[in-house]
Order: structure tokens, then sequence, then C-alpha cells
């Protein structure tokens, strides 16, 4: 190929290969770092501060969420030792208690796929906050049952609004990090758990303790 006089010479790669190699003089001399996905990270901070940034905002909610969320669940079992069964005139010797932790699973596991489909038509941050209120509301209305059939219908939406809650939460994590980083926050998120089952016991006792002293201190005063 004859070259003009004055003319520089190109490289014959193509323009991908020219745009390539420009860009990774710019790369070089603005001092723009990238991952090993290629991704941007801005020059005023670092891939650590960035995951740490991003764990103070998520991890801690989602913990959290999750630890209300199966306390709800679980905790029924600890309300039995303070004389449920009694106080809503269950049977102690039928079936209907067993009932009670039954029917929890079964709107969890009919409406779990729904759920997921709703969270990626709404986004996380508005379907888990819905699911919060929600669950939030039954477990408070769920103190104020009398009989058989309210503890049975509050359970039954308590499972319709947990459904979402662990697939809300694990979905959320796997949006902000990569594979390899994911797995510790998965170990955290799930550390929830047994949080759950640790304090669940300790919040029972005291709050059944203060109500039989309510109680007794209100047979003083009748006397």
């Amino acid at each position: 190929m004859m070259l003009a006089l004055g003319e520089k010479p190109v490289d014959e790669a193509g323009s991908d290969g020219a745009v390539g190699i420009t860009n990774g003089h710019a790369n070089i001399e603005s001092g723009i770092k990238r991952d090993e996905l290629r991704v941007r990270c801005p020059p005023h901070t670092t891939e650590k501060h960035l995951k740490a940034r991003i764990d103070y905002h998520i991890l801690p909610f989602v913990i959290i969420l999750y630890l209300l969320a199966f306390l709800d669940r679980v905790n029924v079992g600890n309300a039995r030792s303070f004389n449920l069964q009694k106080d809503l005139g269950l049977d102690p010797l039928g079936t209907q208690f067993n009932t009670v932790l039954t029917i929890f699973f079964v709107p969890y596991i009919v409406f779990e796929i729904p759920s997921n489909i709703y969270l990626k038509r709404f986004s996380p941050r508005i379907w888990l906050s819905l699911c919060c209120i929600g669950f939030g509301l039954v477990t408070t209305l769920q103190g104020l049952t009398q009989n058989y059939a309210g503890i049975l219908a509050t359970r039954f939406f308590l499972g319709v609004f947990e459904c979402g809650m662990f697939p809300g939460c694990f979905y959320l994590i796997s949006m902000w990090y990569k594979r390899d980083e994911a797995q510790k926050r998965y170990t955290l998120f799930f550390s929830s758990t047994s949080l759950a089952g640790a304090f669940g016991g300790l919040l029972a006792s005291a709050i059944g303790k203060s109500a039989f002293l309510h109680q007794t201190d209100c047979g003083k005063v009748r006397r």
C-alpha cells in the first residue's frame, strides 16, 4: 500500500482495534480502573468502599426484616406455653392446634410463585415494603383474636404476606453483588433465623411473665 508524503501509517486491524487502543490509552491517562467485568469504578472511590457502602444500606434491613418475619412465624409455639389453647378455647386433646400451625404453609406455598412475579413487576423496594406492612398488621391482629376461627384466619393471611419475604430478600441481595461476593451476604442473611430462634423464647417469656404479673395485680386490686 502506497502512502502519501507526510501521511502516518494506520493500523489495519480495523476500527475496533483502533478504538480499543485509543480507549486503552485514555483509561491509562485518566486513571480509570475497571474490574474483571470491565465495569468502570469512579475515580473518587474504590471497589472495596463501594461494597462497604452497599452492605451498610442493604444487609441490616433485609436481616432485620427476615428476623421479624421468622419471629412471627415460630412464636405460636411459645404462645402455647402461656395458655394459648385455654384462652382461645382450643381442644387440648384434638388437632386444632396442629391445624393452626399447618394453615400457615398452605398460602405460603400456593402464593410464593405469584409473589415472585409481582416482585419483578413492582421492584423489591415496593413489594417488600408491602409485605412487611402486611405481616406486621396481621401479627398485631393475631394478638387480638378470641377464638379458633380468628387464629386460623390470621395465620392464613400471615402466610400470604410472608411468602414473598424470603425470595424477595434473596433476589435483592443477588441484584447488588457478584456471585462470589454474595455468598458471605447470604450467610449473614440466613443467620437471622438463628437469632429469631434464640431471642424468640426470651421475648415470649418476658411478655408472658409481664402479662401474668399484670393479671395478678388486677386480681389483688379487685379483692
